[in-house]
């Protein structure tokens, strides 16, 4: 009878030991959890948002070259000097002051005049320094991109029909408000990739990628993507600021949009990527919780038999 009851006392003992134990072990580990993924995120979306900042900036300085290129008088009295005489010469000193507006900023890859009703565009390229006969399509995809108001847009190349290019549209018109032609400040989408998404990617990162206000991938891993829409099965939050689990909570994603062009970063980790180094602590409170309820165990016995060689005459 003694020993059954001194063997409940011992098994209680160890019981609510194990329990305490256990759940301390659990909660602490699931706290560090947590903690490791909050820091994670806060650190990735500062470094994103430190470079979203960057691009915005950059996209804005585009935007304002593009303005003042569109509104350059004298540009404007050779391309009314080209529709009305058609002398060639014209369009090489237009395209001598395209490359000085390319030269004014580093992200700029080209700057295109486009003359629809003449069917040709001037670049600032050295080869070709114009083309003529533009197909109709061609014109009437950047006439869209420059009416829909959407900027930067995301157009097919006109010289390049197999790649697209991040550009800046703006149209030029004449005195009496007729439309004379567009200017395009292009951005290629490598360099965008390259500059500001390249430098986010590590080893944990599933996905990243630039999208514009409607949806489009304006930069990726992979160029071919760039244009295409761009939706998230995992995420509902796009457009928003900071960071956030996915609906079936595997995932972290980051999102940063920026101010002033829309465009937004948006980046996937998977979470046990991030939660992989909690490993080693996995086994760490394991040990911790053996040893720990082995020494309650030891503690109770001997308590308990000194208990009963108590009570023993």
């Amino acid at each position: 009878m003694i020993h059954s009851i001194r063997s409940k006392i011992l098994l209680a003992i160890v019981g609510i030991t194990l329990i305490t134990a256990l759940s301390i072990t659990i909660a602490f580990y699931f706290k560090s959890s947590e903690m490791v993924e909050d820091n994670y995120g806060k650190n990735l979306y500062g470094r994103m948002e430190q470079m979203g900042k960057v691009f915005d900036d950059s996209l804005k300085e585009i935007y304002y070259i593009t303005v003042q290129a569109s509104c350059d008088g004298e540009m404007k009295e050779q391309i009314q000097e080209y529709l009305s005489t058609g002398r060639e010469l014209i369009l090489e000193d237009i395209a001598s002051r395209l490359k000085t507006y390319k030269r004014r900023y580093s992200d700029i890859g080209s700057v295109y005049l486009v003359l629809p009703k003449a069917g040709i565009m001037i670049t600032s390229q050295d080869y070709p320094i114009y083309e003529k006969q533009l197909a109709e399509e061609k014109t009437a995809a950047i006439a869209q991109a420059a009416v829909s108001g959407s900027m930067p847009a995301i157009v097919p190349d006109p010289l390049r029909s197999s790649s697209d290019f991040l550009s800046y549209i703006d149209s030029i018109e004449g005195d009496d408000g007729e439309i004379l032609g567009y200017m395009m400040a292009n951005v290629e989408e490598r360099t965008i990739f390259y500059k500001y998404l390249d430098g986010l990617y590590d080893q944990k990162t599933t996905a990243a990628m630039i999208l514009n206000d409607q949806g489009e991938i304006v930069s990726s891993q992979n160029a071919e993507d760039m244009g295409s829409v761009y939706k998230s099965r995992d995420f509902d939050v796009l457009y928003k600021n900071g960071f956030t689990n996915s609906l079936d909570k595997s995932k972290l994603g980051v999102f940063y949009k920026g101010t002033f062009s829309g465009c937004q970063f948006f980046m996937v980790v998977a979470r046990s990527e991030i939660l992989k180094d909690l490993n080693q602590l996995k086994y760490f409170l394991a040990v911790f919780l053996a040893i720990f309820v082995m020494a309650a165990g030891l503690l109770a016995y001997f308590i308990t038999k000194a208990m009963y060689a108590l009570q023993t005459p």
